[in-house]
């Protein structure tokens, strides 16, 4: 098995389907073998198909992210004035 999560499974070959199956979407969006993709999830709490996505959750996870960085960027930014 390649990917286990609770009672699902997923075998090498199924994953390697599911990869092409991705890699063919990007492609017709005009993605270029070799080009790098950001994938965002927009659920970050929830990585299930079972559920509604809510994607308020992402927003504030990525609100957070930035701000955390931004207040490092801005200590090592005071240290060096």
């Amino acid at each position: 098995m390649a990917l286990v999560c609770g009672d699902q499974t997923l075998s090498y070959e199924a994953l390697a389907a599911e990869v092409a199956r991705a890699a063919g979407a990007l492609r017709l969006l005009g993605v270029a073998p070799g080009e790098r993709v950001l994938l965002l999830d927009l659920d970050y709490s929830n990585n299930s198909r079972r559920r509604e996505p809510r994607p308020e959750f992402a927003s504030r996870k990525w609100a957070a992210t930035w701000m955390v960085w931004l207040q490092d960027f801005l200590n090592a930014f005071t240290f060096f004035v």
